[in-house]
């Protein structure tokens, strides 16, 4: 099928608008199963978030979260929705990665856990010299125990 085509398939299906940032809220109320933390990950106030989350309902025709005053979760449909809604989000990253590296720069976030025993390491340094060398990446640094930093790393 040729790009023209599956244009003119997509469009007979049902024009929809849907934007990477509203998946993003959607992924992340759906892991941090509150409106409020999820605006706090996303470094957004929760009202924008809030907002677009229920226009993109709007526009889905389907409610992806069932709401109440103490908590909120996916309903059937939100459940069908979020695997491919994580999908999309990281062949996004992977597209533009992929773009990146066709240009030799390094876009990915690059994330390093350190545990108190190797506090001896100028992590600071190490950290400066990669930013300084990769100025469109991003650099996450976070300490802890091990058993935390395993549980970040399959969690994430």
């Amino acid at each position: 099928m040729t790009p023209t085509h599956i244009c003119h398939h997509i469009n007979e299906v049902r024009s929809l608008t849907v934007e990477l940032h509203q998946l993003r809220y959607v992924v992340a109320i759906a892991e941090e199963g509150s409106f409020t933390k999820a605006a706090q990950t996303c470094h957004v106030v929760q009202s924008a978030l809030s907002h677009q989350v229920k226009a993109l309902e709007k526009e889905l025709g389907f409610a992806l979260f069932a709401r109440n005053s103490r908590h909120v979760e996916l309903t059937a449909a939100g459940r069908a929705f979020i695997g491919p809604a994580r999908e999309s989000l990281a062949q996004a990253q992977r597209a533009v990665a992929d773009g990146a590296a066709a240009t030799g720069e390094l876009r990915s976030d690059l994330r390093i856990g350190v545990i108190p025993t190797l506090s001896s390491i100028d992590v600071a340094a190490l950290a400066a010299r990669f930013v300084a060398g990769n100025p469109k990446a991003g650099l996450v640094v976070t300490g802890g125990g091990s058993d935390r930093l395993v549980d970040l790393l399959l969690h994430d």
